[in-house]
């Protein structure tokens, strides 16, 4: 994996495969406080073969001292120095750029590590407990903060050939359309999308719908799961392209453990399987040509 330091304050962060730099809290993977940066500044990524730095900010991005040219990709080196924004700000050196791997990332430090047994006396000064268990718990949360910005509604079209060899998307977001044109990596979102119309059709739960295991995928497209993986590397950095100036940045993509699915379940596809939504989210009809 990758790491960056913050020279100033000396924190360590392993950068993601795409990997965010920003003051939009809610879609930054690193927050950045200075007051020149933009909200989606810059992002680092891997693009297959090396990382690369991505400027999208209008106060630019400078790697030891010069800076870099907006939207072109700037292939780093160890030991590069970055400043966001400005020269007088928060500086970041690359310390490794080994590639992409798997891992567990701490997101509370300092914390004790505690596996009880079911037998185990757990004390706590004068009080004694007796474990007897961790099963899962469902809390709900009640958000009164009324200013706080929403997630925009986000609509998908797929335009299909009839050979799907060409795959063109279309996102439309707080009622303005954006063309995505036609990219490879479009015709493995088509796959995910209709597995997610098809489990709705089947009348599937909606948080269950789509859902697809990583090697069977791999297995419908011949493709492995590093190239997999690529590709969605690639649409999210188109998107970020695409809504460097948003407020919002969506997220098409959901993962959890060996499965992946599509975000949305508002589609539409034309082409070869033309998907005719309907209201609500467990309803759809498809009708094959």
């Amino acid at each position: 994996m990758a790491k960056i330091i913050n020279i100033n304050t000396e924190e360590k962060v392993t950068l993601m495969p795409q990997h965010l730099f920003g003051r939009q809290f809610n879609s930054s993977h690193s927050l950045l406080l200075e007051a020149d940066s933009s909200r989606m500044h810059a992002t680092i990524f891997w693009n297959g073969r090396v990382w690369v730095l991505q400027d999208f900010s209008r106060n630019g991005t400078y790697v030891n001292g010069r800076r870099i040219h907006r939207r072109r990709e700037y292939h780093l080196y160890l030991g590069d120095l970055i400043h966001f924004g400005s020269l007088s700000g928060e500086a970041w050196r690359i310390v490794e750029l080994s590639s992409p791997n798997c891992l567990l990332i701490l997101v509370t430090l300092g914390l004790p590590t505690m596996v009880p047994k079911v037998t185990e006396l757990v004390s706590r000064r004068s009080q004694v407990w007796l474990f007897i268990g961790a099963g899962s718990t469902t809390e709900r949360l009640q958000n009164n903060v009324s200013d706080l910005e929403t997630v925009e509604q986000v609509s998908i079209q797929f335009i299909v050939s009839q050979n799907e060899e060409h795959v063109a998307m279309k996102l439309t977001m707080g009622g303005q359309v954006y063309d995505l044109g036609q990219r490879n990596h479009h015709y493995l979102l088509l796959i995910l999308a209709r597995k997610r119309l098809d489990d709705a059709i089947k009348g599937v739960r909606a948080d269950e719908q789509g859902w697809i295991d990583k090697e069977l995928l791999s297995k419908i497209l011949g493709q492995s799961e590093n190239h997999i993986n690529i590709q969605v590397y690639r649409f999210r950095k188109q998107i970020v392209q695409l809504l460097s100036n948003s407020s919002s940045l969506p997220q098409a993509i959901e993962r959890r453990t060996r499965e992946i699915r599509f975000a949305y379940d508002n589609v539409n596809i034309i082409g070869g399987a033309e998907v005719i939504p309907t209201k609500g989210t467990s309803t759809a009809r498809l009708k094959r040509r």
